[in-house]
């Protein structure tokens, strides 16, 4: 149902530096809620020039946040399977870059593999176990920058980590 409802947003003027600071603190402390085992390194860059975006603050924090905590997920899985001799790290950046806003979404998980990176962005597709993921989040969050006028781009490496690119266009 979610996936078929069109955003009721309205753009306006948004920090794009705060927003993402805000969901970065969101994911990290709403994981540690739920799994008081959960804990990961996080790190943050972001470019003062970034400034204000012209978004749907709401639409945009819900890409962010579901880049956010699918990073979280991938370092928490990888230290599990790794008997805890692994130190999850994630991190978020910005950029402004000509007449675009980048928004870096980076972990050093266990990386996607190449076989199933032209399907992660399709609705219902997951690689999460069941109950664990609906295989919405990726496609939602494709459509919902593709509805600014944006990019959603993934650089992945097996066993190394995953790096999602958002690109918003400036004004």
């Amino acid at each position: 149902m979610q996936h078929s409802r069109t955003s009721i947003g309205k753009r306006e003027p948004s920090n794009i530096n705060a927003l993402a600071d805000e969901y970065l603190l969101l994911s990290y402390h709403g994981l540690r809620a739920k799994d008081q085992s959960f804990n990961s390194d996080y790190k943050s860059e972001f470019d003062p020039a970034a400034g204000n975006l012209d978004v749907v603050p709401q639409d945009i924090g819900r890409v962010v946040l579901n880049l956010l905590n699918n990073a979280f997920y991938a370092v928490n899985e990888k230290k599990k399977e790794m008997d805890g001799a692994f130190s999850p790290a994630v991190w978020i950046s910005t950029k402004k870059i000509a007449d675009k806003v980048e928004i870096r979404v980076k972990d050093n998980g266990s990386g996607i593999p190449e076989s199933l990176r032209d399907k992660i962005f399709q609705p219902f597709f997951t690689t999460k176990p069941t109950g664990k993921g609906t295989g919405l989040g990726l496609s939602l969050s494709y459509d919902i920058i593709k509805a600014h006028g944006g990019n959603l781009t993934i650089e992945s490496i097996e066993n190394e980590g995953t790096e999602f690119t958002i690109q918003l266009p400036v004004g």
